[in-house]
């Protein structure tokens, strides 16, 4: 059973400040989840936080947040972690409302140390998501893994920053980045800033970046097997997010499903159908 927590803000033009301490001692192994949302579309509300992770000596961390704020909200947030040896650090990161600044950190401190970073993020109208990754290598054999997968629609704009930097004594790490982006029409946008220093040695950087729009062979090729337009659309963003939502647990893998349909619905990728076949 994961740690758990919920941040709800109910007033209009108000603030909620966060702070998150997790320390995992040597050995120990520790999963937090935590949802947040609000209600209010009066005003501008505003949500800062500041999220620190301490894994020690072949300790692990797992993170995982879901944040479904209302579109008047800003999201701050300063999210950073520590590894030591052999110790290990999994953030997740799925972002839907508010215009967000958000970039999860670990810092590879101790010998053979590993982190992942899986983020996902929806900008519809209206909304600013500028969400990345930092990772700094600096114990030797240090390894990272870096997803970002963002989608697009209704005009808004979803950017990627990503830091990752070897320092000159993480000798044998290796990192792999994979930045996708999703545009589901033509006013919408998605950019990738990424930042790599490699000053160890014998470091390995893998990074990939891909931009796309929804595939019509693969829509026409679902609709020829009976699915609607729709719903063919559905199956399709739901596979692009699988790479972060199949690291969720099993009851925010079935909510974070029928956000995506709200999602869609409100940017009017698809129309409210109560009888889809895709849930």
């Amino acid at each position: 059973m994961p740690l758990q927590a919920y941040f709800k803000v109910t007033a209009a033009s108000s603030g909620q400040y966060e702070r998150t301490l997790l320390i995992a001692d040597e050995g120990a192994e520790l999963e937090y989840s935590e949802g947040c949302s609000s209600v209010q579309d009066k005003g501008t509300n505003f949500h800062t936080a500041v999220v620190e992770l301490i894994s020690h000596k072949n300790a692990k961390i797992f993170y995982t947040t879901i944040q479904n704020w209302k579109k008047n909200m800003y999201n701050w947030t300063v999210k950073r972690g520590l590894c030591y040896e052999r110790g290990h650090i999994t953030w997740t990161d799925v972002n839907i409302g508010a215009n967000t600044i958000k970039y999860p950190g670990i810092v590879l401190q101790g010998d053979h140390s590993t982190g992942d970073i899986l983020s996902l993020a929806f900008a519809g109208g209206g909304q600013i998501q500028d969400t990345g990754a930092r990772i700094i290598h600096v114990g030797k054999n240090t390894r990272s893994n870096i997803l970002a997968k963002g989608v697009s629609l209704d005009g808004g704009i979803n950017s990627y920053r990503g830091l990752v930097k070897f320092t000159s004594g993480s000798e044998n790490s290796y990192s792999h980045v994979k930045c996708d982006g999703l545009m589901m029409d033509d006013r919408s946008q998605s950019h990738a800033y990424p930042y790599n220093d490699v000053s160890g040695q014998n470091g390995t950087l893998n990074y990939e970046a891909t931009v796309s729009r929804i595939d019509e062979d693969q829509l026409f090729y679902l609709q020829s097997r009976g699915l609607s337009e729709d719903d063919a659309k559905l199956l399709i963003i739901n596979g692009f997010c699988e790479g972060v939502t199949k690291h969720l647990n099993v009851e925010y893998s079935v909510e974070m499903t029928r956000l995506i349909r709200m999602i869609l619905e409100d940017g009017h990728v698809i129309q409210e159908n109560k009888d889809s076949v895709v849930s």
